[in-house]
């Protein structure tokens, strides 16, 4: 597998997990892991993140 590829598949991915944690923020779904229910600022911050890295993906797969 070549670097765009990669980049590719990788921001692609990371985008659809920044979907989904934005759409339990907006629909106002909790979301939970085994008995552990995610708060509401740590799905703000994941949904940052995972943005950041598709979008950083994205931009790479672009420039290569």
């Amino acid at each position: 597998m070549n670097l765009k590829t990669y980049s590719l598949v990788s921001g692609s991915v990371f985008g659809v997990v920044c979907i989904v944690h934005l759409s339990t923020l907006l629909g106002n779904h909790d979301f939970v892991i085994g008995s552990h229910t995610l708060l509401q600022s740590f799905r703000i911050i994941a949904a940052l993140l995972t943005g950041f890295m598709s979008f950083s993906g994205l931009r790479l797969f672009t420039k290569s």
